[in-house]
């Protein structure tokens, strides 16, 4: 008997409202600020806090730790009086920041160029903001996992063979692959030698106090001899479905459990991190295997099946400088492009001095919150304002607006003797240190669900006036905006969209960013009763929740995509599936069928693995090549490269040969990843009369990367003003590989200062041109 099974597969819950606690208490420069026992005094508007830390900080302010706090940021409580917050660090590179911020009591775990992460005691938060070598201070934010027969589809079973022109088989030997996702089941046979031990090499649990790893302050560790000891604590629990148990068996199950289900790297060593899915501790994730790697002096690729929607989606956010600074030759990312190509997430117009508005809801009353971001360039100026539709699509009278600048906080939305929920619009940060955009975060919330805020009793409507280019997000996975365009109540409306929904970190222009398509649509479980996914979706097509690019900088995102639905492998025996999704247990009872870019990442970072299996010194740049250049293409692959598809469907086979027949030094890198752009430092920068002479200014470095074997040549840097008119010419000649620094003193041709304002940085290597913005400040 078939049945067509009507189930979109329920979304994870991503993040850990409360995790584990330090203690502190709250000062602001050596004030005490507690108001008694339960009351948190204002810390006041910083400029190095990003406008989600602040937000936080408001919420301590006002509400009861009782109360619902905010589930998108990463802090931790251990007592009323004792809060601290897990946080990025912008500092000056080799400046000693880490060494004195563990000197005042803050916990430093991965320091990479410019960036740290850091668990930071509320009580020394003003100290640390206030220190000349720190220019920004951002509170982490929670991905999600992106869950929603397939190896032979995608060539690894010829390279497991060894078909020609492959000199051997491949199966990811010496390598390690590291997966950070929900943890895994240590016991299933998939991932233990034929002698009964594990291959799991070290398992770092981040969300159990214990004996961390060395070189961080959290979590418990164990080792190869500890897991084969059967002192391993650790569990796949039923919270996200034995998720990180999946998608390790994809990429590198050997199939023992039941001589079925192997995975693309069934030889690979395993170093595995349970993670509880803030930025801050992914990065760390990423930081320890790779430091494994450099003691057991292997290559490396690290699988992040998890994504996130908060952040500018450009490649300057923290989480994104910080894996491509962690990426290099033998250490690759591979990251989901996240699930949300069916469900419009994102909103964009250009506005040109007029208003119009756009319908949102939430999801449900029990996430309590929902939030949005909004991004945009100056010179754009927008003001933002609230209203609602109620059930009889009458007009709810609106928020005032909110102009670039401003901040409308804890404004509770009452009409009609309805209270619908509480909004604050904060539209402080007109020029983001990290981009120079202008930048308007969202909260609405139902105080505990003291409100009904959901899609059940009133539609949302965000309205936007003024002039300018935006792109908004709803970035926590418990909403999505209207597809209505038209007019209705008097306003101009437009409609969300998909676009641009590959979310963070797979927006990062370092990390090989992976799509979904279908390569199969029913199953068999259990009990011999066959299922399909609803439609069904068509095999070889993309998947339905895919998600699309570009970036909002404009780079093509997903590079490819792999098999994503109904992807059989190891199931956790901690997640108790058998009775929550029994329909999705396979026969046999140790193994399960899943969907989402979730699987179809670990079938690229398997790729990968063998890719390195046979150099082990492929830079990022050199993998994205390979992976691209050889991907498949069909009849639903039209118009290639696309935000769609990349450049196509993975064939690792194909990839393997192409490394193997081509000669290394002749590898081309013709993607725009070839170099790398960084941000300027400091940013914004000052020009000022008031120390030495009057010609005196503090200047500012750019800083870029040439990645390859062979000079490049022509290379121009440029600095430009918002006309488009070439201010200062700074370099043009042919320069090595490697990482090049030009110091601009705000000088123009003619060696005067410019005018404070927005100007934008150049960088063209032969016909690819990369661009950042800088501010000049008076």
């Amino acid at each position: 008997m078939r049945n067509y099974l009507f189930d979109q597969y329920q979304q994870y819950r991503y993040c850990r409202i409360i995790s584990q606690f330090l203690v502190g208490a709250l000062f602001l420069v050596g004030i005490l600020f507690f108001y008694f026992s339960n009351g948190y005094a204002q810390l006041g508007h910083h400029q190095k806090f990003s406008p989600y830390l602040e937000h936080l900080l408001k919420h301590f302010e006002v509400r009861s730790l009782a109360k619902s706090l905010p589930k998108n940021f990463a802090f931790e409580i251990h007592a009323p009086q004792a809060i601290s917050l897990s946080v990025f660090i912008e500092k000056e590179k080799n400046s000693g920041v880490s060494y004195w911020l563990e000197s005042i009591g803050a916990r430093v775990n991965t320091d990479v160029g410019k960036i740290c992460t850091a668990t930071v005691p509320l009580e020394i938060l003003p100290a640390v903001a206030s220190d000349d070598r720190i220019s920004y201070i951002d509170i982490a934010n929670y991905a999600w996992p992106v869950l929603d027969t397939s190896i032979s589809i995608v060539g690894t079973d010829a390279v497991q063979r060894g078909d020609p022109p492959l000199p051997h088989p491949y199966d990811g030997e010496n390598v390690i692959i590291g997966v950070i996702d929900s943890g895994i089941d240590v016991s299933h046979p998939d991932f233990l030698n034929p002698d009964g031990t594990t291959r799991i090499l070290y398992l770092w649990d981040q969300t159990t106090p214990g004996a961390p790893p060395s070189g961080f302050s959290y979590g418990t560790e164990w080792n190869q001899e500890e897991i084969n000891a059967d002192i391993c604590t650790e569990k796949d629990g039923p919270a996200h479905y034995g998720h990180g148990t999946h998608v390790a068996a994809i990429v590198a199950s050997n199939g023992v459990a039941l001589n079925l289900y192997k995975g693309m790297a069934p030889q690979a060593d395993l170093i595995v991190v349970k993670t509880d899915f803030s930025f801050t501790h992914i990065v760390d994730g990423v930081s320890y295997v790779f430091s494994r790697a450099d003691e057991l002096d292997k290559a490396a690729v690290v699988n992040l099946s998890l994504s996130g929607q908060q952040g500018p989606h450009d490649d300057t956010s923290l989480t994104e400088q910080a894996l491509n600074e962690l990426v290099k030759a033998g250490r690759i990312v591979v990251a989901a492009a996240s699930n949300e190509g069916n469900k419009p997430i994102h909103v964009a117009h250009t506005l040109a001095d007029e208003e119009i508005a756009t319908e949102f809801v939430a999801k449900n009353n029990e996430d309590e919150f929902v939030y949005l971001d909004i991004w945009y360039p100056p010179p754009g100026n927008l003001e933002v304002a609230i209203a609602g539709l109620n059930k009889n699509s009458d007009l709810l009278t609106p928020t005032s607006w909110v102009t670039p600048g401003q901040q409308l906080w804890n404004y509770k939305f009452t009409r009609n003797d309805t209270t619908y929920g509480i909004i604050s619009i904060d539209a402080r940060e007109t020029a983001n240190p990290l981009n120079g955009d202008r930048h308007v975060f969202i909260e609405i919330n139902n105080d505990n669900q003291q409100y009904d805020f959901s899609s059940a009793v009133i539609t949302w409507v965000l309205k936007l006036r003024g002039s300018g280019s935006f792109d908004a997000w709803i970035c926590n996975n418990n909403g999505q905006f209207g597809t209505f365009t038209g007019t209705l109540a008097g306003l101009n409306f437009i409609g969300g969209d998909t676009e641009k929904t590959v979310g963070i970190p797979g927006t990062a222009s370092r990390v090989v960013t992976v799509g979904s398509f279908t390569s199969k649509n029913c199953w068999t479980d259990y009990n011999g009763q066959t299922w399909c996914l609803k439609g069904p979706p068509t095999i070889g097509d993309i998947s339905g929740f895919s998600s699309r690019g570009p970036t909002r900088d404009g780079r093509l995102k997903p590079e490819l995509t792999a098999p994503g639905e109904v992807i059989a492998a190891a199931m956790s025996k901690d997640a108790n599936l058998e009775t929550t999704i029994p329909h999705r247990v396979l026969q046999g009872e140790m193994h399960v069928v899943f969907q989402g870019t979730s699987m179809a990442t670990p079938h690229v970072t398997g790729a990968v693995a063998l890719l390195l299996e046979h150099n082990p010194q492929l830079t990022p740049e050199e993998v994205k090549h390979l992976l691209t250049i050889t991907a498949q293409t069909d009849t639903h692959t039209t118009a290639l490269p696309n935000n769609t598809w990349g450049y196509g469907k993975l064939d690792a086979f194909a990839a393997l040969s192409r490394l193997i027949t081509e000669v290394p030094d002749e590898i081309p890198l013709p993607h725009p990843q070839d170099f790398v752009l960084e941000q300027n430092y400091p940013n914004p920068f000052f020009l000022s009369t008031s120390r030495y002479n009057d010609e005196y200014n503090e200047g500012t470095t750019i800083e870029f990367v040439l990645r390859g074997k062979a000079v490049f040549q022509p290379v121009t840097l440029q600095i430009v003003n918002t006309l488009g008119q070439v201010v200062r010419k700074m370099v043009k000649t042919s320069l090595p590989p490697g990482r090049h620094y030009y110091y601009w003193d705000g000088r123009d041709e003619n060696d005067v200062c410019v005018a404070a304002g927005l100007y934008f940085y150049r960088l063209r290597v032969g016909e690819i041109v990369r661009t950042r913005k800088l501010l000049v400040m008076p």
